[in-house]
């Protein structure tokens, strides 16, 4: 990883800066207090986040917000990571953020943006948001107060830090949770056996469930056997029932159909008496009007004139007869006055005498005129009379022959009667004797089935008692088979319970052979594997240690070296010093021989990291001009392409590539490279 770039925004005594980091040796310089470490904080800070530190000792006192930005490449790739601080109400909290890389900018969280940074670092630790990073601050960047932390703590404490840098903490860490689990294992492999110890009762039980399942099944076949023949009675009664009972129905429907036929034959009796009474009746009133025909007289037709023809001609001859009589009368008039004219002598009229001879003349004249007419008349008279009776002869022959005709249509009428009634009767006898057949027949039947009511009475009894024991066996069988359900579901769930209490069992033996391989075997082997891997980084950190101390300390009397818990230890002249008697040059020696030692060790052990990213928190302090020059000779053979150091030792600008002077003004920081 390479730094490129870092802004910062309104952190801590920072309002906005920009800082452009090169390659090779950079030296931010300044006097305490300017905020020289301000910057590796943000820089932490932009990586991985707030860390164990906490976001009000980053944003700027007064301000709503602050952010970071940087640019650092791994690999080739450039990659730009932005965080922020907010203050909301009395509390600060990180913003969110994003990460620009060869994919494009991508909007993260906090705890997101800290598992990309790790994952593009090849980080290989946990992910925790409150965690710093163990290899950056071990393998990179180890502030100054931690450094002495580490030198200044008790050997166990010294070496529990130790460990975690270095990665041996994960031994330790197995082992530990190889013996929890091995605990675990044998509480589950108790509690597994106490779960399984009725086993063989359940066994037992199952055995006796399954005796009496085959017992009941038995009973059950027996039972329904049984029941089988019981329903083959009740077949066969029904059977017999239903037979008495159809011939029973037979005879109910012939106790109605008796009398039904009965009063439908005597209905017949009487429909062919009564047809037969009126044939009689009939064939006496055709012996009466085949009399009355014989009492007519023969006929024989008087004219052949129409009636109306002779009517006419009556009417004509009555019109004649009138006309002649109203001539005689008025003829016999006047004869009657010729006679009182010729007794008289004298005319009434002009009473002049008259002549006698003339006047008889006229007389007779009169007389024979009258006569003639009369003689007229009478002869109208006659055929007047004639035709009047043949008149009435016409009219009585066409009485006669109406009557005839009369007669007739009456002895047709009684002759159609009676040969109706006649068909009527015969019509009828058939009906009738199929009447008296059927009830001949149904008169035979109930005799035949007086007895059916009388049979019926027990074997209505016997079904009932069969059905009453069918019942019985039945609901024994369905208790039967109840219970075989039940024991076979006990069964099943015993099976199912025993398969379960053997798998706890089998499981319970797995887990003990587990706990006794865990315990005897793989935790002594951790521990054999960390004492190892301890000894050889403990031999290689004492061999970088010795060699870094040889370079700044050059006293031949002074030897040093790095025991079995990593406790660096100063000899003069074969004597054991304390630390605290060493000048404040050669504890800095030590603290920074110890530093890149430890450098070295953790970035070999991540195996994720190449070395080329050093930071140097105020490494030279109370340095000597000639332990500075051993610096420098330190710095090249480490062959780190980029070192970055913050120290307020103006004596290390000879040997910087790059120098930065850190200031403040008003409580606000500035850093501007510095022109040499």
């Amino acid at each position: 990883m390479i730094i490129k770039s870092l802004t910062l925004q309104n952190i801590r005594s920072y309002k906005e800066s920009t800082i452009n980091f090169p390659q090779g040796l950079t030296l931010f310089e300044g006097d305490i207090g300017s905020g020289k470490s301000t910057i590796l904080m943000a820089l932490e800070f932009a990586l991985f986040g707030l860390g164990s530190a906490t976001a009000p000792s980053l944003l700027r006192a007064k301000e709503s917000s602050g952010a970071v930005s940087l640019i650092f490449d791994v690999a080739g790739e450039e990659y730009i990571v932005n965080r922020s601080l907010e203050r909301k109400g009395p509390s600060i909290q990180q913003g969110g953020g994003s990460l620009k890389g060869p994919d494009g900018v991508i909007p993260l969280s906090a705890s997101e943006l800290k598992i990309k940074v790790l994952k593009i670092l090849k980080f290989n630790e946990p992910q925790a948001t409150r965690a710093h990073s163990q290899i950056f601050r071990y393998a990179v960047y180890t502030p100054q107060e931690d450094m002495k932390e580490i030198l200044g703590k008790a050997a166990d404490k010294r070496l529990e830090t130790l460990r975690k840098a270095l990665r041996v903490e994960e031994y330790k860490t197995a082992r530990d949770n190889s013996i929890s689990l091995a605990n675990s294992l044998k509480s589950k492999a108790t509690e597994l056996g106490g779960q399984s110890s009725d086993l063989e009762t359940k066994n037992a039980q199952l055995e006796k469930n399954e005796r009496q399942i085959a017992k009941d099944t038995e009973d059950e076949r027996r039972l329904g056997e049984e029941a089988k023949l019981l329903g083959e009675r009740i077949r066969a009664l029904d059977d017999e029932l239903s037979s008495l009972r159809d011939q029973e129905g037979k005879l109910s429907q012939n106790k109605l159909l008796i009398p039904e036929l009965e009063d439908q034959i005597s209905r017949l009796e009487k429909e062919m008496g009564e047809a037969e009474e009126r044939a009689f009746k009939a064939h006496q009133n055709l012996d009466e009007w085949q009399a009355k025909i014989e009492q007519l007289p023969s006929l024989e037709k008087p004219t052949e004139k129409p009636e109306a023809a002779i009517s006419e001609e009556m009417e004509l001859l009555r019109k004649d007869s009138k006309r002649l009589r109203d001539d005689v009368a008025t003829k016999l008039a006047k004869l009657r006055d010729f006679e009182h004219i010729h007794q008289e002598g004298v005319c009434p009229t002009c009473e002049t005498q008259v002549d006698a001879q003339e006047f008889t003349a006229k007389l007779n004249q009169k007389k024979e005129d009258w006569s003639r007419t009369k003689q007229e008349v009478d002869s109208y008279e006659q055929k007047l009379e004639a035709i009047e009776q043949l008149s009435e002869a016409l009219k009585e022959y066409n009485r006669s022959i109406e009557k005839l005709s009369e007669y007739k249509e009456r002895i047709t009428l009684y002759n159609e009667t009676i040969q109706r009634e006649k068909e009527k009767t015969e019509e009828l006898q058939p009906e009738k004797k199929d009447k008296q057949d059927k009830l001949n027949k149904a008169l035979e039947e109930q005799k035949e089935l007086a007895g059916v009511s009388a049979r019926l009475e027990p074997l209505q009894d016997e079904k009932k008692q069969v059905e009453e024991e069918l019942e019985n066996k039945r609901r024994s069988a369905d208790a039967l088979s109840g219970e075989i359900r039940s024991n076979k579901k006990n069964i099943v769930e015993l099976k199912e319970e025993i398969a379960n209490k053997q798998s706890q069992l089998n499981r319970a033996n797995v887990l003990s052979e587990y706990k006794i391989w865990l315990d005897d075997y793989f935790a002594k082997a951790l521990d054999s594997i960390e004492k190892h891997v301890m000894s050889s980084y403990q031999q290689e950190f004492n061999e970088h240690f010795q060699r870094f101390f040889a370079s700044l300390v050059e006293d031949e009397t002074k030897d040093a070296r790095i025991d079995d818990d990593f406790t660096p230890l100063i000899e003069q002249d074969g004597w054991e010093m304390n630390l605290d008697y060493l000048s404040g040059g050669e504890r800095t020696s030590v603290a920074l021989a110890y530093r890149l030692a430890l450098n070295i060790l953790v970035r070999k052990t991540t195996g994720s990291m190449d070395s080329n990213l050093l930071i140097l928190d105020e490494p030279t302090d109370g340095f000597s001009r000639e332990q500075l020059e051993k610096v420098r000779d330190i710095f090249i053979e480490i062959q780190c392409p980029q070192v970055i150091i913050v120290s307020h030792e103006r004596d290390l600008e000879s040997f910087a590539g790059q120098v930065f002077a850190v200031t403040k003004n008003e409580g606000i920081s500035t850093v501007e490279p510095v022109t040499r």
